[in-house]
Order: structure tokens, then sequence, then C-alpha cells
């Protein structure tokens, strides 16, 4: 079986890879990642769409690329297109008339913000779902749920597996390691509170290394030496933490209680929206369409100035999913825990957890390849 990838993340595809190669799985992999170079699968002769075009798509390439490449030897081997980064570069893929798999891995408008590209996205992918051979799916719940929100499709869950790094949990190292988002109002939230709450417990034993610090890109190799990792979220769902999970590393995480509090001070969860991504100085107030009419007594989970909004949406994050996540209620919390809570152990269960769930997902993606070869006119074997 063939699939054709044309993703703006590594880590999305690099996960396929690892999980669907050794059961026959090809990849014709044309990644736009600026990250590309680090899985060695950056596009080759690709032409009419690219980096800088790609995200953003014009409708008028559509029909453009599909002109250039359905006649090329490869396309005409290929049986399926999965698009995770983003998801409405399947949009590109429909006049093939091949097995299409969305799987989302952010919010799934990326590309499609404004109203009518929103609009015709969600059109497409109704159509798409209506196709047997075709999967609609979130490698998270979030993401599940929003789908549902705007769509009214009930979006598969496959959640990514990111194995791939070959690490596990190895603390020769006394530090724990902080992951405090991408910009340093996460760090400046966590800081001082921190230091305040050391005060009180006396946590001179203790040593916080933030992740910031270190190599770029770290190794894999050498954050498994941590203690463990205290998560302070800038997203309901990364591949970064898939990666770290995966790595039966002690997971420390704030509740949904102080993650909605640290947010209506510090909008710390922008980039969970767009509109918190492309204006940083803003607290998102709702979403640019209305939701399907199956969703409407739902709250907006773009709609940050609604609190009741955020207790709806935010403990659908992967942190507050999956099982032995270490959750704090106050940073006072966060340090007795990390005294006093046995981090083998929990390592593990997320082990034992881990090797589970890649079970149950490669049994899910057997259903999904098992659909693309019934509609496949190669007819593969898989």
């Amino acid at each position: 079986m063939h699939i054709w990838a044309t993703d703006f993340h590594c880590a999305t595809i690099q996960d396929l890879h690892h999980l669907l190669e050794p059961i026959g799985v090809i990849f014709y992999d044309q990644s736009l990642s600026s990250k590309c170079k680090l899985f060695n699968n950056c596009a080759h002769n690709l032409t009419i769409i690219n980096e800088k075009n790609g995200i953003n798509l014009n409708h008028s390439l559509i029909p453009k690329f599909y002109d250039r490449y359905k006649d090329d030897w490869q396309m005409q081997q290929v049986d399926a297109f999965v698009c995770y980064h983003p998801t409405s570069m399947c949009e590109l893929y429909i006049p093939f008339n091949r097995s299409i798999i969305v799987v989302a891995s952010t919010r799934y408008e990326m590309g499609r913000q404004d109203r009518d590209t929103w609009m015709k996205w969600n059109k497409n992918l109704q159509k798409l779902s209506q196709h047997p051979k075709n999967t609609i799916a979130a490698n998270n719940l979030y993401d599940s749920k929003y789908i549902e929100y705007f769509t009214g499709i009930k979006a598969k869950l496959i959640p990514s597996i990111c194995d791939y790094t070959n690490v596990t949990y190895n603390p020769s190292n006394n530090s724990f390691l902080l992951f405090a988002g991408r910009s340093g109002k996460s760090s400046s939230v966590f800081d001082k509170p921190y230091n305040e709450a050391c005060a009180r417990q006396n946590c001179s034993e203790l040593s916080i290394v933030n992740s910031k610090t270190l190599p770029v890109p770290y190794k894999y190799e050498d954050i498994v030496r941590y203690q463990g990792f205290v998560l302070i979220p800038y997203q309901v769902s990364t591949m970064s933490l898939f990666e770290h999970y995966r790595m039966n590393v002690p997971i420390f995480a704030p509740s949904v209680e102080l993650l909605i509090e640290w947010h209506q001070k510090h909008n710390i969860l922008r980039e969970k929206t767009w509109n918190g991504v492309t204006n940083q100085t803003i607290i998102s107030p709702g979403s640019h369409i209305s939701a399907h009419d199956s969703q409407k007594h739902l709250p907006d989970p773009n709609n940050d100035t609604d609190v009741e909004s955020l207790k709806y949406w935010i403990p659908f994050s992967d942190f507050y999913q999956w099982p032995h996540v270490i959750i704090f209620n106050t940073l006072d919390e966060l340090i007795i825990k990390m005294k006093t809570t046995d981090l083998i152990e929990v390592s593990q269960l997320m082990k034992q957890y881990n090797l589970q769930e890649k079970k149950r997902v490669m049994n899910i993606w057997k259903e999904v390849l098992h659909k693309v070869a019934k509609y496949s006119e190669r007819q593969p074997s898989q």
C-alpha cells in the first residue's frame, strides 16, 4: 500500500512511518516542514505547492496540481493521502478520487481561518466523511470534539504514538525539567510563584532546569535522565507531549482549575485558538463561524472570555485524558508531590499503558488501511 503525505509537521508523519512501514506501507513523503532535514524527508521536485503557499492554499492551485500530477508515476501508485498539519491540505487531493485520511493534530481550520474558506473546508470535509473509503480523525480528544462542534462529524480518535524516540525513563539526573511554553511568558508565570512556594516548603533539595536552556534541538536520550517533567501548557495537545509521555517520564501538570486561572490572568493557552496565534495580545473573543446545528447547545471553544467555555473544553486536553499524569492544584502541592511521589512506579505504570495503547492504535490503523484497500483501484494486499 502506498500513502502520499505533504505535511508541515515532521513528527506526525514520522510517527506513521514508524508504525506502518513494518506492516508494509510505503510512504511518498514530501514534507514541507522547516525541520524536515532532521528526518531526511524534505519535499523533492515537488511543484505547484511549496512551504510558502501550502498552508493558506489558494483554491486555484488545486486543478493545477491535479493536471501536473494525474499522470505522475508515483501518484498512479498512491492508494491514499494523509493530512495532519494542516488537515485542509487534503482539499488538494480530492480530484484524484483516492482514499483521504484526515487526522487533525491541531485545530482543523489551520490555513482556512477566515469565514469563507473555513465554511468551504467544512463542506468538503462533510462530503469526504460520507464515503466509507475516507477517514476523518484527530490524534487527540480536544480536536475530535472540536471537529464535531463545527461540522457535526464524529471524528475518529487515533492518538499519535511517537515512540520513534527509542528511549525510556532513565533518571540519572537529580533535577526536574520544566517545559513552560514557547514564549517567556509561561516561565514568568511559574518562576516567581514557584520560588515563593519553595521558600515555604523548604525545597532546597529540589532542582528544576528550564528546557529552554537545553541545546536546540535537544537529544531524546538527554531528557529522559531527568527525574520528571513539569509541564506549563501552551496548547491542549502537542507532538512533543506525545513524545515525552511515550518515554515513560513522569509528567506533572496543573489542574484544570489552576490552568484556567493562569490562562485568564496570563493567556498562556493562547495557541489553542487561531485568534491567539495570529494576535498574541488579545484574548480570543470567539469563532468566525457558528457551531453545527447539532452542537449549538455547547459553548464556543474559541471564546476564551467565557469561563464556562474554558471549563467545558480544557478538560479534553491530552494531559487530563492520559492516565498517570501527576496533577497539582497549587505550586505548594507540586513541590510536595515532587518530593513524595514514587516516580519509578509511575514510570512503570506509564510503560504498561503505552504498550497497551500502541496495540490499540495499531488495530485502529489496520481498520483504516483495510478500508483503503477495499476501495483502492489497485487492490493492495493490506
